[in-house]
């Protein structure tokens, strides 16, 4: 008789006997797992003996692929289905009846193939995609081979347990396909037309991740750590969140972060001499807005009515002279200079000069790799022109695909070292100011942002002389947390905020001053309780939700209770101008109560 295992498609026959030593059941040619008696010489078990010179068979006849196949997309779910069906249907034919590996030999020549390909690389922007589809039939591959090892195992355990590490493999190469998704999902938001409603989408996705019920804060940090960027100072979370989805979907991921961590740790003794002087901190604004209207400029190629593939190309090689010029030789020569006088005297140099600096300094930073020099110096004198199937740049053919993968790698290089540069400063303290260089279009963005990370749709921002309103549809905010945010978002011109959230149920109108914020937000995490008290207090005062005061008339008899109640230490001045300031504050608010209640506590000290 025998004892069959069926498991996956294989069907394992192994012969049996009763064992002479206990009257159990043993396996032929192996000794009693009960009684420990051995087996009998002319013991054969014929069909493991098959499936041995089978796998012996198909290793001698397997043959190393061609590892010089470019992968496409576009054939891939016929060919992997193809290879993983042909894979699966060879072990069951070969552990069942199979007299020759041939079959194996041919099943694995294609999954074999198939693995080898997609361990090229894609041109960007799908080169993430690629990677994931590559680690995940390599996985799959690795797999497969523990079901060629089960076919020769000598026992059902073996077996079991060669083919139960094959499906745990297999399970692992599930779960690296499954992050296709966040691909997917990044792709889709930055394929909308208006970069404010991608940044938006963008916000409502980290608050998505993060979770509904943290704070802002709690939300920052789970973006940073999400994100990799543990070592990012606070309120750094959203860029890092926007930053990754983007270099998602449109880069080299392993590239980007490599370039961005050797930019952030090539900021050596220099960067506290940048941190003190203005003259740094202008040119790394003036290269934040750089990098958004360059790239901008090409996205409003792709999406404008009437445009062409020329315009769009010719928009991205201009877009290639400002990343070199105006954000390049900004970040290269930071990571270059130990002095503020050294990073000046490398700007005046023009930016081939830098960056070949900067390749030689750090080839980490992948300048050689990443930066084409047609695209470079295609930008300076327009030398562009169209083919048949793609373009010529200053006499260099490309593809339309090969041109794409370029210009994003210099778009992938501008904003990773701008990003590593800026991570390293901000440890070092400096307060990044770009509102005197920042486009209205990528404030509206940066505030679309905001918005989503607080649940809501950003419907429109008007910005006038009277200040700034936004319009937003969604839950109800935490509405001085979103003002306060704000306030550092606009210029100091811009005194007046309004924001108007429709909810499901009604809209509301929430007005404040944003120069009181500005003003006595700075420095409140130094003062004492009741400084920090009067502080909110003002810019409550000067708030209104709905037409009243933001806050319910009982916390503004706790805040009363707190301030006009005199500690035994309090100096008896700083005690009257206290409840003289609450009581300014409490008549600007219209809260006529708590205002007598100051008068009636000064009253009292003069009886």
């Amino acid at each position: 008789m025998g004892r069959r295992k069926r498991k996956e498609g294989l069907l394992l026959k192994f012969g049996t006997i009763t064992c002479t030593g206990c009257d159990g059941v043993r396996l032929l040619a192996r000794e009693c797992h009960d009684c420990g008696a051995q087996p009998k010489p002319h013991e054969v078990q014929h069909d493991l003996q098959r499936r041995e010179r089978l796998v012996v068979e198909f290793r001698d006849k397997r043959r190393p692929p061609d590892h010089d196949i470019s992968p496409e997309l576009d054939n891939l779910l016929t060919e992997q289905d193809r290879a993983i069906k042909r894979v699966l249907q060879a072990l069951a034919d070969a552990s069942r009846t199979d007299r020759t590996a041939d079959s194996l030999v041919a099943a694995f020549a294609l999954l074999d193939q198939l693995v080898a390909t997609w361990q090229n690389k894609l041109p960007r922007p799908q080169r993430n995609r690629g990677r994931i589809i590559g680690n995940a039939l390599r996985k799959f591959a690795e797999g497969s081979d523990l079901f060629v090892e089960a076919l020769r195992a000598p026992d059902m355990l073996s077996a079991q347990e060669l083919e139960r590490q094959g499906n745990k493999i297999f399970d692992e190469a599930a779960t690296i396909l499954a992050d296709l998704n966040r691909i997917n999902q990044a792709d889709e938001v930055f394929s909308e037309e208006s970069p404010s409603e991608a940044l938006n989408r963008i916000g409502q996705s980290a608050r998505q991740l993060a979770g509904h019920e943290h704070s802002l804060k709690e939300l920052d940090q789970a973006l940073r750590i999400g994100a990799g960027w543990e070592s990012a100072s606070e309120g750094m979370g959203l860029q890092a969140h926007t930053i990754h989805s983007m270099a998602l979907a449109s880069f080299d991921l392993d590239s980007f972060t490599q370039i961005m961590s050797a930019s952030d740790a090539a900021v050596g003794i220099g960067g506290k001499d940048f941190a003190q002087s203005e003259e740094w901190k202008r040119r790394h604004a003036r290269a934040a807005a750089f990098l958004g209207s360059a790239a901008a400029s090409v996205h409003q190629g792709i999406f404008a009515e009437g445009g062409s593939d020329f315009e769009v190309a010719h928009r991205a090689v201009e877009a290639v002279a400002t990343f070199r010029d105006g954000v390049l030789k900004h970040t290269l020569a930071t990571t270059l200079s130990n002095s503020t006088d050294e990073y000046v005297r490398l700007n005046r140099k023009n930016g081939g000069a830098v960056i070949g600096k900067a390749a030689s300094a750090h080839p980490e930073l992948l300048l050689d790799e990443n930066l084409t020099p047609a695209l470079r110096n295609a930008g300076a004198h327009a030398g562009i022109d169209l083919i048949e199937h793609g373009l010529k740049i200053d006499g260099n053919n490309f593809t339309t695909d090969h041109f794409i993968d370029r210009f994003l790698a210099y778009l992938e290089t501008a904003i990773a070292t701008f990003m590593g540069v800026t991570l390293a400063m901000a440890r070092l303290g400096v307060d990044f100011e770009y509102n005197h260089y920042l486009a209205s279009r990528d404030r509206d963005a940066a505030v679309a942002l905001l918005l989503g990370a607080f649940n809501l749709k950003c419907d429109s921002v008007d910005v006038s002389n009277e200040g700034v309103t936004i319009h937003a549809s969604g839950p109800e905010p935490d509405w001085m947390t979103l003002a306060a945010v704000l306030s550092a978002m606009f210029l100091s011109s811009t005194t007046l905020g309004t924001i108007c959230v429709t909810t499901e149920s009604r809209e509301h109108v929430f007005v404040t001053s944003l120069d009181r914020f500005r003003t006595y937000t700075e420095g409140i995490e130094s003062l004492d309780a009741k400084q920090s008290i009067l502080r909110l207090t003002a810019i409550t005062a000067a708030s209104s939700l709905d037409g009243t005061s933001p806050w319910p008339k009982e916390e503004w008899d706790r805040v009363a209770r707190a301030i006009i109640a005199r500690e035994e230490s309090e100096d008896l001045r700083t005690w009257v101008r206290n409840i003289r300031e609450l009581r300014g504050y409490a008549r600007e608010a219209h809260l006529a109560e708590v205002a007598s209640a100051c008068d009636d506590a000064l009253a009292a000290l003069r009886r």
